[in-house]
This record gives C-alpha cells, structure tokens and sequence, in this order.
C-alpha cells in the first residue's frame, strides 16, 4: 500500500503537450503525441536498430518536437528504455531542441493498453500506440491515469501471491480513494474513473455527472451538482468538499472548503466589509485573527480552513 501511494502522489508536470514514447527494439518505438488536456493527438513509430534507421528517427524526432509545441518527452522505463532515452536526447541536442526527456514508470501500462476501459477510450487504435498514450498522460497527472488500472499491476511489490487477496485488495482500494481525495478532483477536467474514486460517488454516479458535463457544458458551481439525477442531499454532503472547480462563480469552490461552512466565511467577510476573494491568499489573516469563528466551528475545521484559504488551489504533490 506504501508503495502504491508513494506512485500516486509522485509531482504531476501539468497540463502540458507531451510526447509518449514505448521503446521497443524489433518492433520499433511508438511515439504517442497527447495536448495540453491529454487528449489524443497522433502517433508514429520510429525504429534504432541501423544507422540509417537512427538518422530517419532523428529526423521524425525534431520535426514532431520542433512543430507540435511539445514540452516534454515521456520515455517508458521497459525493456530498451534507457537506450532509447540516450538517442533521444543525443537526438534533441543535435537538432538544439532544449526539451526535458523524462523517464517514467511504465508498470501497468501493458495491462491498461489491453483493458476494457482503454477500449472504450480508444477503441480504434492498437495496444502499442494506448501504451504510449499512457506513458505520457503518467507524466502530465500520475494520478489520473493510475486510477484507471487495477492497483495490483502498478509494480506494488514482490510476493503480492502469498498474502491475504482480501486484504491486498482493500487495503490497496482504500490508498487510491485516499490519495484521489487528498489531493482532490476538478470537476470540469476529471474522467469518470477518477470521479467515481471520490467519496460518496460510485462509477454509476461518475458516469452521470460525465454525462451532464458533456451535455450542460462547464460546471461553475458545486450547487450545480444537485442538478444531476440520483445526485442526493446525502452525496453532495460526503462529495463535495473533494470536488474543486476552477474559475468558477465562487472562488472557495477551488479549494477544500465544504459548501457548508461557506454561511460562515460569507458573514466574516461581510462584518469586515470585504469579499470573499479578499480572505483568500495573503487575506488570511482576517480569518486567523477571527477568535469568535474559531469556537463557532471548531478547532480542527478552523485550522483545515485556514489551510485551504492560504493556498487555494494548491496541489499537494510537489
């Protein structure tokens, strides 16, 4: 479970263009070009075995880089990894292409490329090339792509076969909800795997709210979840305080905060004659020196809250 944790929360690169690479000796390396959002923008192959093959591959290489605002190359670290790691680099620097080549964990990928749920978001391409999809989309956001593959194969340890299945699996289940609620979910961007891993929301409800996303356009509030059908009072309760919204109506929906204990900070703000936005960042002091709101809430939520309002919107991933 350590070890499963210690992946999930590995630092995201953020949403930046990347390209993928699954090295392979034979078969060639699939190179898998995904945006700034993760989404599926084009693939190719290039092979390292002869010179002649290098040179082409060289070549490929600076044109996909040089024309795709590419900001990073994501290498799996399988078979040939650091092979094909070293000619990108020697590749990049010849072209003068200042552009990091980054290793990334790999395990999993292989059994995410031949699952039911990389078929139905890519079902039109092969194996190799939703590796390599995957291999990138690992450096963007860890954590978002990890959540779409059975915790077990994501290199969690030897002798996984001699302990209790019952307990591996619940144990493992529980680190992936705890990590995804920790670090907390952006309602406009997550796919419904990463949804249906918030407290109080199943895949049944996370599809839904996929659905509606898709449908209303862009939530700009947590209210707006009520909205969903068989989205409850109850679920709204246990969910949203993990869900953040970004550029939204209001700006505590980006941060921990539950709805709940908006009532409170509305009526700090408005006894000092400020808004909201302005207890937000530097702007926490007024709600640090608010002795009256601290017993009205509790010591512990008092603390969290003026956690949240120091850095709304910070990631706790380094």
């Amino acid at each position: 479970a350590e070890n499963v944790r210690k992946l999930l929360l590995s630092s995201p690169y953020g949403p930046k263009a990347v390209l993928g690479v699954d090295p392979g000796i034979r078969t060639g390396c699939k190179l898998a070009v995904v945006d700034d959002s993760g989404k599926y923008v084009a693939s190719g192959v290039m092979y390292l075995q002869s010179k002649t093959d290098q040179e082409k591959s060289a070549k490929i290489l600076a044109e996909v880089v040089g024309t795709s605002a590419i900001r990073a190359v994501a290498v799996g670290n399988g078979t040939a990894g650091r092979e094909t790691e070293s000619f990108i680099r020697e590749a990049l620097k010849a072209a003068n292409l200042d552009v990091p080549v980054v290793m990334v964990n790999e395990s999993g990928a292989s059994i995410y490329s031949a699952s039911e749920v990389a078929r139905e978001e890519f079902p039109d391409l092969d194996l190799t090339v939703r590796g390599a999809i995957s291999i990138a989309r690992r450096l963007q956001d860890p954590l978002a792509e990890l959540v779409k593959t059975d915790p077990k194969s994501i290199g969690v340890g030897q002798y996984q076969h001699d302990v209790n299945q019952t307990s591996l699996k619940k144990s493992l289940d529980l680190v992936v909800d705890t990590c995804v609620n920790s670090v907390g979910v952006n309602l406009n961007t997550a796919s419904y795997h990463l949804l249906s891993r918030v407290a109080g929301i199943g895949p049944a409800l996370a599809k839904k709210i996929v659905e509606h996303r898709s449908q209303k356009g862009l939530f700009k509030s947590r209210e707006q979840l009520v909205e969903i059908p068989r989205f409850s009072k109850k679920t709204f309760e246990q969910a949203a305080g993990f869900l953040r919204i970004a550029g939204g109506d209001n700006p505590l929906d980006n941060t921990g905060v539950h709805p709940e204990r908006y009532p409170f900070l509305q009526n700090l703000a408005s006894q000092l004659g400020k808004n909201i936005p302005d207890l937000l960042g530097p702007g926490v002091h007024y709600v640090k020196e608010a002795q009256s709101l601290r017993q009205e809430i509790g010591e512990f939520t008092f603390d969290d809250i003026v956690r949240e309002l120091e850095k709304p919107g910070r990631d706790p991933r380094e």
